[in-house]
């Protein structure tokens, strides 16, 4: 009579295949969260941005609009991109304000902003003038998301694009 049933080497096989299986699978997952929250906040950014270039271009509300980046200068954890209509994000029109909360962990790791001036190291803001759409706040961003690296090149006539 034979028996039936598994022996000890068939089960610890089957069971370090599993493991190796279920190891990769794991991998492939946390990279492709780690790739959907990295374009999440570069892609946001990139929005932001062009909704804004777009509204001054039309001439929305008779004003100038711009984004502000809401980054800690220590830190560089960035908590919010601010759109908004005025001349600066200063002398704003609060009224207009739309907020775009930035939802995972992300960096401003360098920002440019200045145009064809030296930077003063308080780059925040874009304002892109009244039915021109351009800037004289060009330069780039770089954004660190999850280290996923990506640099935002902001031409003086606008347009946002990654390098």
């Amino acid at each position: 009579m034979l028996a039936r049933g598994f022996t000890l080497l068939e089960t610890l096989i089957v069971v370090s295949i599993m493991t190796i299986v279920f190891g990769i699978g794991f991998g492939v997952l946390v990279s492709a969260q780690k790739t959907a929250r990295s374009q999440e906040a570069s892609a946001g950014l990139i929005h932001v941005l062009a909704v804004a270039h777009e509204r001054a271009m039309l001439g929305n509300e008779a004003s100038s609009w711009g984004v502000y980046l809401d980054y800690n200068d220590i830190s560089r954890n960035i908590s919010e991109y601010v759109l908004f209509g005025g001349d600066s994000y200063a002398t704003r029109n609060v009224a207009l304000d739309k907020i775009y909360t930035v939802d995972s962990v992300a960096l401003i790791t360098d920002a440019s902003l200045s145009g064809a001036s030296p930077s003063s190291g308080d780059d925040h803001e874009v304002v892109f003038s009244l039915f021109s759409g351009e800037t004289s706040q060009y330069g780039t961003v770089t954004l660190d998301s999850i280290g996923v690296v990506k640099t935002l090149e902001i031409s003086k006539y606008g347009w946002a694009v990654w390098e």
